[in-house]
């Protein structure tokens, strides 16, 4: 399977080109050219086949080759890996496309794209002779802001030569030793040998469909529910969830509505077993989807005076539906949760060991997996471990205070599991 990051790198390559007049529907004339891009100060080369309304250019960049076919009468672009035999394909209209390959896009991007107030204005300024070619040379501008200058063959209805303008830079693409000739079918077409991946961001759309009808399918707490830190609850209307607190740990409660309606949430401290007054109740009103409130309890400076310590937390679903998460640290012991799709980490104490214990708590699945980062100090590299756990298992690392460990960062990916992480540190 290619990665996505590896498409990222394609994908991002197309820039090699950019910009062109929105008249050249395709060439009248058949050729072939090699092309260089000054960008950065380094320059880097490929080639461009040119035939009717198809057009095909390739390039290496980090030692991997870059394909990228282009067929106006289809309205697709083809980006394809030699390497791996694979080739992603991309609808005109595509905002990757639009962003990136100008010769199939720019006139697409003035009528499709730009609002009325942004228009892009093209100058004529007269002929100019490039690689024994004459030229239109024509500047554009967005806004006031010269963003572009070409130079137009009028005979292979092509630019020969770009210049990219942007803040103080310039990135010049240009053709050289162009030669008309005739050209192969089979440049313009994908091998057989090659086989098609699936577009990542469509595999991610339907990644987060699948999600969310997990979550929507996943039941919520109604009733009286008793949980340890770190936690995250899906809560309903007369769910009460209960978590026991250590009182010489600041406290966070994170709550989110997942409803497309009102939420309202109670948070409710408690101390030795009674409210505690002097924080105080309130109801937490949430009138949309993904508002959230945050609180937090047993701040260092206020704990001390035994007025303001909690060791207990109640939420209660008022109305609607809500995540709840739970977390607590001090210097000494961090805990808190990874719900997948993102990234969260912690900074811990280089001059003590460090004992990472990782929990699977995933409601869809029989397994978690991610990796984690340690990070010895600011220069040096972080230390990549993958993971794997099954269903409610934990996971243990210990590191000696020899490591100097000062950051713990920690990734899952959209889909792959929700785990409980706990960094513990000697006294």
């Amino acid at each position: 399977m290619i990665s996505t990051k590896r498409y990222v790198f394609i994908i991002s390559a197309i820039i090699f080109l950019t910009y062109a007049l929105p008249g050249l529907a395709g060439a009248a004339v058949e050729f072939s050219a090699d092309m260089t891009e000054k960008k950065d100060g380094m320059t880097s080369s490929g080639k461009i086949y040119v035939k009717e309304k198809k057009y095909r250019w390739e390039k290496s960049t980090n030692k991997q080759k870059v394909i990228v076919i282009v067929d106006k009468e289809k309205k697709v672009t083809n980006i394809l890996n030699p390497k791996e035999k694979k080739y992603l394909r991309l609808q005109e209209g595509d905002i990757r496309c639009l962003s990136n390959d100008p010769f199939q896009t720019a006139g697409y991007v003035v009528d499709k794209y730009i609002t009325k107030t942004i228009k892009y204005k093209t100058k004529t300024l007269g002929n100019e002779s490039v690689e024994g070619f004459v030229c239109q040379k024509l500047e554009t501008y967005n806004q006031g802001y010269k963003i572009m200058t070409q130079w137009v063959s009028d005979e292979l209805a092509f630019p020969i030569k770009i210049i990219i303008h942007q803040d103080e830079k310039e990135t010049i693409i240009k053709l050289s030793n162009i030669k008309k000739e005739t050209l192969q079918d089979k440049l313009f077409s994908i091998p057989s040998s090659f086989t098609q991946m699936e577009d990542p961001y469509l595999a991610v759309k339907r990644k987060e469909a699948a999600m969310e009808k997990n979550e929507t399918n996943l039941p919520a707490l109604v009733s009286l529910k008793n949980e340890t830190v770190p936690c995250m609850v899906k809560i309903g209307t007369g769910g009460e969830l209960r978590v026991p607190l250590d009182s010489e740990r600041w406290t966070e409660v994170d709550v989110v509505n997942i409803s497309s309606v009102k939420s309202i949430v109670i948070v409710v401290p408690y101390y030795n077993g009674r409210a505690v007054e002097t924080i105080g109740v309130s109801p937490s009103v949430l009138k949309k989807k993904g508002e959230r409130k945050k609180l937090n309890f047993n701040d260092p400076l206020f704990a001390n005076s035994g007025a303001f310590k909690v060791d207990e937390v109640r939420i209660i679903g008022d109305k609607g539906l809500i995540y709840a998460t739970i977390s607590q640290w001090n210097r000494l012991r961090k805990d808190f949760y990874n719900k997948g799709n993102h990234q969260s980490g912690k900074i811990v104490s280089p001059d003590k060991g460090l004992t990472v214990k990782i929990t699977d708590d995933n409601p869809f699945g029989s397994k978690t997996e991610g990796y984690f980062l340690v990070q010895s100090n600011i220069k040096s590299k972080s230390k990549k471990v993958n993971f794997v756990i099954e269903n409610k298992k934990t996971r243990v690392w210990k590191y000696p205070a020899s490591h100097k460990i000062f950051r713990f960062d920690i990734m899952i990916g959209m889909g792959d599991g929700r785990v409980k992480i706990s960094l513990i540190q000697p006294k």
